[in-house]
């Protein structure tokens, strides 16, 4: 109805001609005709220099089309700006008025989206913000200005107040807050996750709930996305960080160590007091680290009680572990013995190796357990094992 009411006046004030309306048009149509020859030589032009610069950064702006979106406000907003020179009773129509501003609105707000698009950018190239989320900074900027804008186009058509037209709304605000309840969940988890620096791009997590395990490849507003080691991805909600346990890895990758905690079982009848005999063969024997050997002996023999092969084995295996190259001497280093069960008795291997690359550690732990296991019968001990089905059988039909 107002809109008709608008045109009705619009003709009632029309004082050009047909003929001065065609040319106005005409005009118009060849001033939006140049502008846009204008940004197509502009274009052109910033494409050559692009093309001969060496820096990469340029390059990445041409891609996200950066460039092409500046160029396209400044085209529309000079068409939208000299509507009123071309066609001055426009000036006189309030709701065509009231429909250029808030396009304006829409336009500046559009600007300023993609000078933060550019930021975001330009700062994740920056190594040393690289892990933040800067991502989700910025989207919840882009989320405020986005509401603030619709505040002002609706308030610019209505021809009300702001806070008038806050004040109007409650009701609907709190249909509002239910609706996008999620969306503002992951703003809220957001905020804290980077007050916080709950995780960052690249930290190793795990989250069972989710079956996530591996590597966070984007933390957006409102999902997390995580590359697990079998390649697969798997996208969790953003607030779902603050509700579900889970584990970062991060401390481990950025202490530069990883640890080792592996058991054998032993079989109890082995164990026995260490002699004579049994200290004089391991010194003759040439696979034995002799420094280690002499070290453990040492330790023990302070304590002036008997030992056994199991104690040596363990103070053999410790101060070998310390000398090694590969492990971190400064941090918490030894073989102790856990529960004993109906298996045997474990003897585990506790230390920390000092590279976290999965294979090399998963290669040094496997020759630490196997030279372990290879000490055994140097040391008079044995291991447990369930007996196959081919020992079984040798036993006879009355071995049970």
């Amino acid at each position: 109805m107002i809109l008709s009411m608008e045109i009705i006046n619009l003709m009632k004030k029309v004082v050009l001609s047909y003929q001065d309306l065609a040319v106005s048009l005409i005009v118009y149509f060849c001033f939006a005709l140049t502008l846009y020859g204008l940004k197509t030589l502009v274009l052109l032009g910033l494409k050559k220099i692009i093309d001969r610069s060496k820096t990469t950064r340029d390059d990445a702006l041409w891609n996200k089309k950066v460039p092409h979106k500046l160029l396209n406000y400044v085209f529309l907003l000079a068409l939208i700006g000299f509507l009123p020179v071309f066609f001055p009773v426009i000036k006189e129509l309030e709701m065509v008025f009231r429909l250029i501003n808030s396009v304006y609105i829409v336009l500046h707000i559009s600007m300023i989206l993609i000078v933060m698009d550019w930021l975001n950018m330009a700062l994740q190239q920056k190594q040393s913000l690289k892990k933040f989320p800067i991502n989700n900074f910025l989207q919840s900027v882009k989320l405020v200005l986005m509401g603030i804008a619709a505040l002002l186009v609706i308030a610019t058509l209505l021809n009300q107040s702001v806070i008038a037209l806050i004040s109007g709304i409650g009701a609907l605000a709190a249909l509002l807050s239910f609706i996008f309840k999620d969306l503002l969940l992951s703003l809220v988890a957001s905020i804290q996750i980077a007050i916080f620096d709950l995780i960052r791009v690249d930290d190793w997590i795990e989250m069972p709930s989710h079956n996530a395990d591996g590597d966070v490849l984007d933390i957006s507003l409102t999902t997390i996305r995580v590359q697990n080691w079998d390649k697969t991805i798997v996208a969790i909600p953003t607030n779902a960080i603050l509700t579900t346990p889970f584990k970062n890895w991060r401390g481990m990758s950025s202490s530069g160590a990883r640890r080792m905690k592996k058991h054998i079982l032993l079989d109890v009848t082995s164990i026995a007091l260490c002699n004579r005999n049994t200290l004089e063969a391991l010194r003759a024997n040439k696979a034995i680290d002799q420094s280690a050997l002499e070290a453990a002996i040492k330790h023990l023999e302070s304590s002036k009680i008997p030992y056994t092969n199991t104690a040596l084995l363990r103070f053999y295996m410790e101060d070998f572990l310390k000398r090694h190259q590969k492990t971190k001497e400064s941090y918490t280093m030894m073989l102790r013995f856990l529960e004993t069960g109906p298996q045997g008795l474990p003897l585990e291997m506790y230390c920390f190796f000092n590279e976290t690359e999965w294979v090399e550690y998963e290669h040094f732990q496997s020759e630490m357990i196997e030279y372990l296991i290879a000490l055994l019968s140097f040391f008079g001990l044995k291991p447990f094992q369930l007996p196959t089905g081919e020992q079984l059988k040798a036993l006879g039909p009355n071995a049970l």
